[in-house]
């Protein structure tokens, strides 16, 4: 099979939301859509305290707010009022219990049909490999080293710190579906997985 891979980018580049993946040693070509959830909603609160958005009959989830927009407000109290609101969120629902830290894993098991994109916090000193379910990065750590594979970036210290990234695809660190195994070596003072399981 020929591929026209200026087609195939001309492509991406009209649809954001799409993402394009081979199957593991095979010709097939998966197409994935995503796109954001729009909710508009009458609210008469006075504190959004971050970028979560969970509904009191689901607490266990939440969306991923990007940004929001006020449409009408009416003020019926000094300090509070009603108004009309749209929110525009990534396009999956988080658990919360994805945003809870594990503690040097051996064994990580997603509850969620979708594969995860998890944060890695190393800390460690030189050349570290981290193996998950049997492929495997490298990074050259200096103590802390916070691997953001949604983003696709390390921070040291919150400064980008791309450099890091010595060997791999940051695609080898997802989490899939059920049991995920993570292996290390060098030398290795603890390592914390932020799994962030999500569903559509």
């Amino acid at each position: 099979m020929k591929i026209n891979y200026d087609i195939l980018q001309n492509l991406l580049k009209c649809n954001k939301g799409m993402k394009l993946i081979f199957r593991d040693g095979s010709n097939i070509l998966d197409v994935y859509l995503f796109s954001d959830i729009i909710l508009s909603l009458n609210l008469n609160i006075n504190n959004i305290e971050d970028n979560r958005l969970i509904f009191s009959d689901d607490i266990d989830m939440y969306y991923k707010v990007k940004y929001c927009k006020l449409q009408v407000i009416e003020r019926n109290r000094k300090k509070k009022g009603n108004f009309e609101v749209t929110f525009v969120c990534s396009p999956f629902i988080y658990y919360k219990t994805g945003d809870e830290e594990i503690v040097n894993p051996s064994v990580v098991h997603n509850p969620s049909y979708l594969i995860a994109k998890p944060i890695y916090k190393i800390e460690a000193e030189g050349l570290i490999s981290l193996i998950v379910n049997g492929k495997e990065t490298k990074f050259n750590i200096g103590q802390e080293l916070l691997i953001d594979t949604e983003l696709e970036l390390c921070f040291r210290e919150k400064t980008k710190n791309n450099i890091a990234f010595e060997e791999g695809w940051y695609d080898y660190l997802f989490l899939n579906k059920g049991e995920n195994t993570i292996e290390w070596k060098g030398d290795l003072k603890s390592l914390i997985v932020i799994p962030r399981w999500r569903v559509y």
